[in-house]
């Protein structure tokens, strides 16, 4: 198993970010999905589904198209909130 250091993100986060192992990221991430969740109809800054496939879909579409026979183009799905 290979450990690799991962330095503080905000050395000024809450002691409980401190206890994952991402340099208090993970903390921020959760904690903003959480608030989201619990305030209702906010979305969270950066973890929302739709954002998430905007960055995933074009890759898997770019795959399809290298991967087609003839070089088809791809359209690549534009999802809204």
């Amino acid at each position: 198993m290979v450990t690799i250091d991962t330095p503080r993100a905000d050395t000024l986060a809450p002691k409980e970010a401190f206890q994952g192992g991402h340099g208090t990221i993970e903390y921020y991430l959760v904690r903003d999905f959480i608030d989201a969740l619990n305030v209702g109809k906010r979305r969270p800054p950066v973890n929302d589904v739709i954002r998430a496939m905007d960055m995933t879909v074009p890759g898997i579409c770019a795959h399809e198209a290298a991967m087609a026979a003839d070089g088809k183009w791809v359209d690549v799905p534009l999802f809204e909130w």
